[in-house]
């Protein structure tokens, strides 16, 4: 038994009876006489149910997710080129990708008999956003032992205990219930992470389209640029057919002058062969006489 395999057990198991499982664990690394084993797995926290949906979808659908992730790899690469074209397909594919596993996330819940709220829904979409801007988190998704949602404002690395719940009651460390007041305080806490997150994600909703929106403006500009170059060179074409017209007119007219005098000077040498049989019948006329 090793920390790496335990985590994977436990973050597949659903937050009510995750407290149970690691207890029992705990259990069992101080009963193997590792207390270091043991001390490391008490200090594994307790998946949110969101943060849960998004391990079992790294469990039971590896291939989406992978998709997933690759598709940020992809839209990182695109952004650094600026290419708009790539950014706007991989925008619409990493849509596409969202809504597929976040309604897998749906179906799985239903599949454990758990119902799953609006809020719990945003969260499991916000920690694959947020995977498919940072490694750190999309190692932690691919891995499936998430324990709490997750958001990218596109201010470096994520820090993935920023929104940490509050340890779990009744632990094997045997923390204290809380009071009235201490839940108030939680309360009002998780509100501003909350807040805080939604902060982060319209940050990246807006950096994610200036990019779109400055990729576009760049290939608009080389449109432009193209067009008058094409509206040049159609311009010196048509100024080359419109001389190409003009010097077929004089070839034309030349041709027409050449045949007119070439006609002519068939008349006159009709006319002189005319006149030159007229002298010659004259001249044997006289002779005869």
């Amino acid at each position: 038994m090793d920390l790496e395999s335990v985590a994977a057990e436990l973050y597949g198991t659903s937050p009510e009876k995750f407290v149970e499982h690691r207890s029992a664990r705990v259990a069992d690394a101080r009963a193997a006489g590792d207390r270091n084993l043991a001390k490391a797995i008490a200090q594994l926290r307790r998946p949110t149910r969101s943060a849960w949906l998004v391990n079992l979808l790294a469990r039971q659908c590896p291939d989406e997710v992978q998709q997933l992730l690759q598709v940020g790899v992809a839209l990182g690469e695109a952004q650094r080129r600026s290419s708009g074209a790539d950014l706007r397909r991989l925008s619409k594919e990493r849509h596409a990708a969202l809504e597929n596993l976040t309604r897998r996330a749906t179906e799985i819940a239903a599949e454990h008999g758990r119902a799953v709220t609006n809020a719990c829904r945003q969260e499991v979409s916000q920690t694959l956003q947020a995977a498919l801007s940072d490694p750190s988190v999309a190692e932690v998704v691919r891995t499936g032992q998430v324990t709490q949602p997750v958001t990218y404002g596109g201010f470096g690395p994520v820090d993935l205990f920023s929104v940490a719940p509050p340890p779990d009651v009744g632990s094997e460390l045997g923390s204290a219930p809380l009071t009235e007041e201490h839940e108030v305080i939680a309360e009002d806490v998780t509100e501003l992470a909350r807040a805080r997150e939604a902060v982060r994600a319209a940050d990246e909703a807006l950096r994610a389209a200036q990019a779109v929106a400055a990729a576009a403006e760049t290939e608009a500009g080389q449109a432009r640029m193209q067009a008058d170059s094409l509206a040049h060179e159609a311009e010196r074409l048509r100024s080359q057919l419109r001389e190409a017209e003009a010097a077929e007119g004089r070839g034309q007219e030349l041709a027409r002058t050449s045949r007119e005098r070439h006609r002519q000077q068939q008349l006159a040498v009709v006319s002189a062969e005319h006149q030159l049989n007229q002298a010659v019948q004259a001249l044997a006329d006289l002779k005869v006489r």
